[in-house]
């Protein structure tokens, strides 16, 4: 009878469970295994959102350019815009000059003039915010057969808001990104610097997602304005900030 008594409880499920020691060393081990993992992965993914935004800053920065570059070389001709000019329409500021001067010379893309500086060194008036593009196009009149040239000029900035027929922004997604920059061109007339400063932008006053600053492992990741770029660039935080020098040569500037 007990033989068949023991032999029905074998059947029967372990009834005794599993003791509060081996639950706790259950637990330690799982999280000794789980823990370092979750960490590499997290610093694996801040990474990776790291990298994707540097490389999707130059890839604007770059469509940036390359708009510029084509804009001056299919020009008759061009200028430098004046600031004043820029200025009373409300299109740049003066101290968003001042700004864009220190921030290329503290990457040291530019030497500001002082009396330290080495001679030669280009004046702050030199550096501009904007372009005056003019192109000449010919038409001939069908009846008479006569040719008759228009002369068409638009202004450029870095201002995207409220263009006109006259007053034109240079071509990059804004709601992305902030994008300011100076303009400067050699003593010899030959050549068009061209410095550009680019980083993701948010707007505290969207309805969107986009209105919060994005922070990467403590550090800021998109910026409100000129200002805060600077502050990170003050602070040496400039992981997500895109600042960039490039020439190119010239042979339509214009006389005035």
């Amino acid at each position: 009878m007990k033989n068949k008594a023991a032999y029905l409880r074998s059947f029967l499920p372990n009834q005794y469970g599993v003791t509060l020691i081996e639950l706790l060393i259950a637990t330690v081990i799982f999280l000794t295994i789980v823990l370092p993992l979750s960490t590499v992965y997290i610093q694996g993914m801040n990474e990776y959102k790291k990298t994707k935004i540097q490389t999707q800053l130059r890839n604007e920065a770059d469509f940036l350019l390359s708009g510029i570059m084509k804009q001056v070389q299919e020009s008759s001709y061009f200028e430098l815009a004046d600031d004043s000019m820029l200025s009373d329409q409300g299109l740049v500021t003066a101290d968003d000059k001042e700004t864009l001067l220190t921030i290329f010379s503290q990457t040291n893309l530019l030497t500001r003039n002082s009396p330290t500086a080495p001679s030669g060194t280009p004046a702050d008036t030199d550096y501009h915010q904007g372009i005056i593009s003019y192109k000449q196009t010919v038409a001939y009149d069908s009846s008479s057969g006569q040719p008759s040239s228009t002369l068409n000029r638009k202004i450029y900035t870095f201002n995207r808001g409220g263009s006109t027929d006259l007053f034109q922004g240079f071509d990059y997604d804004n709601a992305a990104y902030i994008a300011k920059g100076l303009f400067r061109v050699s003593d010899d007339n030959k050549k068009l610097y061209i410095y550009l400063v680019i980083a993701p932008h948010y707007d505290p006053g969207s309805a969107s997602s986009n209105n919060q600053p994005m922070f990467i492992k403590g550090i800021q990741a998109s910026y409100k304005n000129l200002a805060e770029i600077k502050a990170a660039i003050d602070a040496s935080h400039h992981d997500f900030i895109h600042v960039v020098k490039t020439e190119i040569s010239i042979n339509n500037l214009g006389k005035g």
